[in-house]
């Protein structure tokens, strides 16, 4: 018995899982002002679809109030994988919490 013809191809694709949540965002404490921060985030396994794209909850703690920053691009990583991005729509002298999420 000898060996036939391979067959024609067959493409199949599995279907993505759902991403990571990214990790905890970080200020940067050298760039802060008082109106603004740099933050960097850390993206965590992306279930198969790149991470294109990432927006940011922030939360003023004084007075509970939230709010959502427009959805930026990703400009490339540093060499640890970080993604920084500039939040400039902040108050002086208040204290804020900070959540990531990619699109």
């Amino acid at each position: 018995f000898g060996d036939g013809p391979l067959s024609n191809i067959s493409l199949f694709r599995t279907n993505p899982s759902e991403p990571e949540a990214p990790n905890a965002p970080r200020s940067n404490l050298a760039e802060r002002t008082s109106w603004s921060t740099f933050v960097s985030v850390l993206p965590c396994y992306d279930g198969g679809c790149p991470v294109t794209q990432f927006g940011f909850e922030i939360q003023e703690v004084s007075d509970g109030s939230i709010m959502q920053t427009p959805v930026w691009g990703t400009n490339p990583p540093d060499e640890k994988g970080y993604y920084f991005y500039s939040i400039n729509t902040l108050r002086p002298g208040r204290i804020y919490k900070f959540r990531a999420f990619a699109v």
